[in-house]
């Protein structure tokens, strides 16, 4: 398999291979994709771990419910309002 990379990566895997990093191309390459490969699973599971617990807080009725749009808004408009108060408390501001 060929791979035409664009200069910038070009120059990367350049630096790599004179600072004695990898013994050639093929391995930067391969530890690139390896380390792109695994963030991509470490993603995933993250955003599992997230609806998993989303689920768990609707299940222990930890949540609001909003009806429509204007319901969204009003709640919004309602934390912009609360949200400087609630930061100096956070801070210890007086």
């Amino acid at each position: 398999m060929d791979i035409s990379l664009p200069p910038d990566l070009a120059e990367f895997v350049s630096a790599k291979l004179a600072a004695g990093q990898f013994a050639s191309a093929d391995e930067v390459t391969i530890a690139a994709l390896r380390y792109y490969r695994d963030a991509e699973t470490q993603d995933l599971e993250r955003l599992r771990t997230m609806l998993r617990e989303a689920d768990e807080q609707i299940d222990r009725g930890e949540f609001i419910e909003l009806a429509d749009s204007a319901a969204i808004h009003e709640y919004f408009e309602d934390v912009k309002r609360r949200g400087p108060d609630s930061l100096a408390k956070q801070r210890g501001d007086s």
